[in-house]
């Protein structure tokens, strides 16, 4: 049987735990029937919060004649607002449900496999306890819609140009249309008040991985995951992709903006870009770092421990094997000590092979294409489709 626990299992909630459930607007959707325990109906649920934030302003476009035309930046035209919203904005809801699947079958792993010591199953319970705490606080999510209004984080308005379709200009005075209200007071501070709700559920992982990093772990060099047990951890990290996926379509989505509509040009922005893709690769790697020192301490005893016993088997052989016989040579192939042998061997390289960080390879790949792979359709603002295939034929060919 999988001890793996399925989602919305509550016997072992002190020990079961989500980044995405609970808080007020979780209560407040689940209420409206637009989520259910476990983050179900995402589809109704991208489809209500749409019609809120993007809708109003296209209608509202439509009416003031700046939807598809009369001003310099038409409401369809304006590529930050479209893939904020189309694209950015249900992959963030996407994310939750998929980081919620994950995190409610990986976190009872460090009870059910042993790697909490029994003596801070306490101590583990209560990080648990406190993560939900800091998730489900009413002043917190309030402090957050406060600093996205009364700060103003929302900002003013991006000018593109001259005249764009959430603003125009008459007289040399630039006044806001109506769409574009609705753009200031509703759409972008909820849009960056869900962002921002993301970075403060990030700062909770954080904080709970280097909880859980400082309690007596029993890592176990041996298991083929080469992560000593914690290869649930790496997989779970891979969860965060579409949250990656979604910041790193909306920052391409503003740096085409300005391409195509501020006279830019890509050559501007590399820094930009490098930065986007290192720092959002950063918010989901470096909390793995806390769990080095124990992955280090578990590979040293390990490779301490390996090294006796292959010593202690090698001298059984030796003195079994190697010495001079009077009677015909053994038969070495099917005896079980070479077997033996070659068992120790195995183990030995698996521990050798052991990672300092609980990321693999297909993890680590699926963030990777997921911060920077957004970026790559920047490319056709310099290059045309046919002078990149081009390229890479000489380079193939």
């Amino acid at each position: 049987m999988s001890d793996v626990p399925r989602a919305g299992d509550h016997s072992t909630d002190h020990h079961t735990f989500s980044l995405v459930q609970g808080g007020p607007l979780y209560q407040l959707l689940r209420r409206l029937r637009l989520s259910g325990a476990d983050l179900q109906m995402l589809r109704r649920r991208v489809a209500v919060i749409l019609a809120v934030l993007w809708l109003p302003p296209l209608l509202l476009a439509i009416v003031e004649g700046h939807a598809w035309g009369g001003a310099g930046v038409p409401f369809l035209a304006d590529i930050g607002m479209q893939v904020r919203f189309l694209i950015a904005l249900p992959l963030l809801l996407a994310a939750e449900r998929a980081v919620h699947q994950q995190m409610v079958g990986s976190i009872p792993l460090f009870i059910k496999r042993g790697i909490v010591d029994d003596a801070h199953h306490a101590r583990f319970a209560e990080a648990i306890a406190s993560a939900r705490r800091t998730l489900h606080s009413i002043p917190l999510e309030l402090a957050l819609l406060a600093f996205v209004y009364v700060l103003g984080f929302s900002g003013a308005l991006l000018e593109l140009s001259d005249a764009a379709w959430h603003s125009t200009i008459t007289d040399g005075r630039r006044t806001t249309t109506w769409a574009g209200w609705w753009l200031t007071v509703v759409s972008l501070p909820l849009f960056q008040f869900l962002l921002l709700r993301w970075y403060v559920r990030l700062l909770v992982w954080w904080r709970f991985l280097w909880q859980v990093s400082r309690l007596r772990l029993k890592l176990q060099p041996l298991l083929p995951d080469r992560l000593g047990g914690l290869g649930f951890v790496s997989r779970l990290s891979a969860a965060f992709a579409p949250l990656l996926l979604a910041q790193s379509a909306l920052a391409s989505a503003l740096i085409a903006d300005q391409v195509f509509y501020a006279r830019a040009s890509l050559s501007d922005f590399p820094l930009e870009i490098a930065g986007v893709g290192i720092f959002l690769l950063a918010t989901i790697l470096v909390p793995l770092f806390a769990f080095a020192p124990c992955l280090a301490r578990a590979k040293l005893d390990g490779l301490a421990a390996m090294e006796v016993l292959t010593m202690r088997t090698a001298r059984q052989f030796s003195r079994k094997w190697l010495r001079p016989h009077a009677t015909g040579e053994p038969s070495l192939p099917d005896d079980p000590d070479l077997h033996s042998l070659a068992d120790l061997r195995d183990g030995y390289e698996l521990v050798c092979d052991m990672r300092l960080v609980p990321i693999g390879m297909p993890a680590l790949t699926v963030l990777v294409v997921a911060a920077l792979a957004p970026m790559l359709p920047l490319l056709l603002t310099t290059f045309s489709p046919m002078e990149m295939m081009s390229g890479v034929a000489k380079l193939l060919f």
